[in-house]
């Protein structure tokens, strides 16, 4: 009885040690996924968007724009994330376009490789 014990025991011990290896595999896949997209992110700072009712215009008008996933705005400072689609990159110069025709000021369009502080000619 008491081999049989030391068996079970062994065997737990190695399907535990399996389950956290799994774990940490995918903890570390998901973080290293999120860092990825995090890298692609994109941040608008704008002026004369002080409120949710001036935000969305301009999430509707970014949301237009070719790659665009995902806008989020943020009245309170001013500026609004952009997620791009995958293995997409919106235009800067249309993304500066679509915050104007929403009649927001753009003062920085902060992109992976670029930033922005005036209209971008692509």
């Amino acid at each position: 009885m008491r081999k049989n014990t030391v068996c079970r025991g062994l065997v737990v011990a190695a399907v535990l040690g399996v389950m956290s290896w799994n774990l940490s595999v995918l903890a570390q896949s998901k973080s290293s996924k999120d860092a990825h997209n995090h890298d692609h992110t994109i941040t608008f700072t704008v002026k004369g968007m002080c409120c949710a009712k001036e935000a969305e215009p301009c999430v509707k008008e970014l949301e237009k724009v070719k790659g665009v996933a995902k806008v989020k705005a943020d009245p309170t400072k001013g500026t609004l994330t952009i997620e791009p689609k995958p293995k997409s990159e919106p235009s800067p110069k249309e993304l500066w376009e679509a915050v104007e025709k929403a009649k927001v000021t753009p003062v920085k369009l902060a992109m992976a490789h670029d930033t922005f502080t005036k209209k971008p000619k692509k």
